[in-house]
């Protein structure tokens, strides 16, 4: 790897992207491989072949830095909240709900415990980067993929009980995805901040005391920028006026809550964009907002590309050699902690709560979880002075490449078998006959 101009990366970038497309049909034909598994397994092979002549174009870490700050996260996390259907919320009961954050909370300290027996031996592996590393997995998608989402609708429509399996899945991603990331870069700026010979302990309270501030004071200038945006777009009947005030109001709440406020940008865009969807939910008609809903999501797709392309850069051997024991224990933790959670714990909250059992919802909640672009954006928002910070990314691209490679090309196969069967009415009739 060298780091040489831009030019150079993004022109290798778009010759993979167009093999890719070349071959696609035949990598879903074969292998039921989307667009975006195979342009990284295209990528994969085409950057290792090219590195065995001719060291290959890299971005720098500062120019990678400011693309995901400026750029990835903000359409990233836009898009997710909303496309969030608060209005869904209406069907579903409050207590299983609720369960929510406390089977998060039971699965994240699985997690980290079981970090904390793997990495014991390990000379990097301290309580804060185990603590780290727990939180790390748990960034998912806050809107899961639109296959998924599209076969949960199907789902719905056959379930008799109408459990509203779309939604409960939505909140899942955020309770997870949201706490996950922000605690994440916390965690990782605290572990770079106790590297330091001057770092006194009893600055930790006060390190937390402004952590705390920071989230909350995202959420009030993001509450305040929120309604501003709401008012005005009471007062606008065009829609594509409405689109870029939204657009502008949720760069502005970002920008001015992280670099002239000193608080969580995350949240401030987070609220601003959820506040914003509710006032276009009443002032908008539903083809104008499937409208912005659309542009959101070919935003969204561009912009996984380029994450994509980002990641295809560090697919080489080296990778998998040298971190390959941390990789298959970051997977398998997380499927570990995710099956004794839902299967083991889950039952017994409903029980303690006299809430009817529903398999299919443990079920839904397992295969669902998405990890993709948010997980790897939070690695690399780190500075390059983060310990462990490679131990990180290899963790996040590890849960990328399962969810590419194996969970989404059997979606199909695994919704299939939880809808329910429907009894065939004549053989039924022909047995009732019989018997008489």
């Amino acid at each position: 790897m060298n780091n040489a101009h831009p030019i150079g990366f993004i022109s290798l970038l778009l010759l993979i992207l167009l093999i890719t497309v070349a071959v696609s049909g035949w990598l879903k034909r074969r292998w039921q491989l989307s667009l975006n598994a195979g342009f990284v397994l295209v990528g994969f092979i085409v950057i290792n072949i090219l590195g065995l002549i001719k060291p290959v174009p890299d971005l720098q870490s500062g120019d990678l830095q400011l693309i995901v700050t400026y750029i990835l996260l903000p359409i990233l996390l836009a898009d997710g909240i909303y496309r969030f259907r608060i209005h869904d919320l209406r069907y579903q009961r409050l207590k299983p709900m609720l369960l929510l954050p406390a089977l998060f909370f039971i699965a994240w300290l699985l997690t980290w415990l079981f970090f904390l027996w793997v990495l014991k031996d390990r000379t990097e592996a301290t309580l804060l980067t185990a603590l780290s590393a727990s939180f790390l997995i748990y960034i998912v998608d806050i809107l899961p993929p639109d296959k998924i989402l599209t076969l949960l609708n199907t789902l719905d429509k056959s379930n008799t009980d109408k459990t509203r399996h779309t939604s409960m899945i939505q909140v899942n991603a955020l309770i997870s995805g949201v706490p996950a990331l922000v605690i994440f870069l916390g965690m990782a700026q605290l572990l770079e901040l106790s590297t330091q010979p001057n770092f006194p302990f009893p600055s930790l309270t006060w390190y937390w005391l402004f952590w705390i501030w920071s989230v909350l004071g995202g959420v009030l200038f993001g509450f305040i920028w929120g309604v501003i945006g709401g008012l005005i777009a009471a007062n606008i009947n065009n829609y594509r006026l409405n689109l870029t005030l939204l657009s502008v109001i949720i760069w502005l709440s970002y920008l001015s809550s992280l670099y002239y406020f000193g608080v969580s940008g995350i949240m401030a865009l987070l609220t601003t964009t959820l506040i914003m969807s509710k006032a276009h939910a009443q002032f908008l008609t539903p083809r104008e907002i499937k409208y912005i809903r659309a542009l959101f999501r070919n935003m969204r797709f561009i912009a996984g590309v380029i994450i994509l392309g980002l990641l295809i850069n560090k697919l080489h051997f080296s990778l998998f050699l040298n971190h390959g024991f941390i990789m298959l224990m970051a997977v398998l933790i997380f499927l570990l902690s995710r099956i004794i959670s839902l299967y083991g714990f889950m039952p017994l909250l409903w029980q303690f709560f006299h809430l009817p059992a529903h398999i299919i919802r443990q079920h839904t909640l397992f295969i669902s979880t998405s990890h993709s672009g948010l997980i790897v954006l939070a690695v690399w928002l780190l500075p390059e002075t983060t310990p462990s910070k490679d131990s990180f990314e290899a963790m996040a691209i590890a849960l990328i490449l399962v969810s590419l490679f194996i969970q989404r090309p059997h979606l199909d196969w695994l919704f299939q078998q939880f809808e329910p069967k429907k009894p065939i009415r004549g053989i039924n009739l022909i047995k009732s006959r019989f018997n008489q």
